[in-house]
């Protein structure tokens, strides 16, 4: 292949250049990218619209712009249906609330909000009449020039039911000698693909003011649990405890204090669409193609998840609580045995 004179010089100067600035060279219509997973055991549903970036210019600089971010105006509707008849209807309304921006303007314009009508009863998909029992849910997006309306359609997955332990366990108890903790759902194989274990740990830590200030952080603690049946079945030993704790949570120097206060630990489960997302961020980890999505005229996902909380409000045994506070792998965390 033979490059012109004009070309060697653009590459010469492009590979001179010390600049990490990218310049979006191409002007096309924006794509709606819609972000919503929908979970029926949370008080309210939030989902996030922007669009797609083109221009002549840094794409840095084109993403703070909020018109070319941001729709002027968005109708969002989730509807129900039973079978092929639509029976509920609930509409989002735009918030002030500013998840994560990054490198978007840091104001509101893309997370739009929905009480849940259906919170917190766990039959959700019985309407508050008990007449109609919901199927599957759309979503629906009218948005300003737009060629016509975004859609998407997700089935409803019944709520999964703790298996094992049969009975709460207030008490979490791991060690090197090999004591794990097990845990065990049970689902409807048909609607659930997907299932992880996450830990909601909850700590104090003490203030210059002789206070204790209280802490959370939530990580997971098991991605891609194995579905084998009807069941998803995971343990956690204190290796993988000790080690997500000390990525999670940060270091300290020798004048702060924590102490543990309490845990819980919650099964999260999705549907197809929402393993296929995950699994195509792992399969793609380079780029080369974009997450796979189910948003017609457009890019993103529209999915539901449920979590069940096997444990709440759990405490550390004494030898778990050394091990946290002594251990080479958490030590730095600063949590005292007490």
């Amino acid at each position: 292949m033979k490059l012109s004179g004009l070309s060697l010089l653009a590459l010469f100067t492009s590979l001179m250049s010390c600049s990490n600035e990218l310049d979006l060279l191409n002007i096309a219509d924006p794509i709606p990218v819609v972000y919503f997973v929908m979970n029926p055991d949370e008080p309210a549903y939030h989902l996030t619209l922007t669009k797609s970036l083109s221009g002549v210019g840094n794409g840095y600089d084109l993403a703070h712009d909020p018109d070319r971010v941001f729709y002027q105006s968005a109708d969002i509707r989730m509807e129900g249906w039973m079978n092929e008849y639509k029976v509920w209807e609930e509409k989002f309304n735009l918030t002030d609330k500013i998840k994560n921006p990054g490198i978007f303007p840091e104001s509101p314009g893309y997370c739009y909000e929905s009480p849940n009508d259906f919170y917190p009863n766990q039959n959700v998909g019985i309407l508050p009449n008990g007449y109609h029992q919901i199927t599957h849910f759309r979503l629906v997006l009218n948005l300003e020039g737009a060629l016509g309306p975004i859609l998407a359609t997700i089935p409803l997955i019944p709520m999964p039911q703790r298996k094992f332990p049969a009975t709460p366990l207030k008490v979490l108890d791991i060690n090197p000698d090999g004591s794990n903790y097990k845990a065990v759902i049970k689902f409807d194989p048909d609607y659930v693909k997907y299932c992880e274990l996450v830990c909601l740990f909850r700590y104090q830590e003490y203030q210059y003011d002789r206070t204790w200030l209280d802490y959370s952080v939530t990580f997971q603690l098991r991605k891609n649990i194995m579905i084998i049946d009807d069941e998803a079945a995971t343990f956690i030993d204190s290796d993988l405890f000790l080690n997500k704790l000390a990525v999670n949570i940060k270091p300290v120097n020798d004048t702060i204090t924590r102490k543990f206060k309490s845990l819980d630990l919650i099964f999260y489960v999705g549907d197809q669409n929402y393993a296929d997302y995950n699994n195509s961020y792992i399969n793609t980890g380079n780029n080369d193609a974009p997450p796979i999505g189910n948003i017609s005229n457009g890019y993103g996902m529209f999915t539901m998840a449920r979590t069940i909380k096997i444990e709440k409000n759990m405490i550390m045994s004494p030898r778990t609580l050394q091990l946290v506070s002594t251990s080479d792998i958490t030590k730095k965390l600063g949590f005292v045995r007490w």
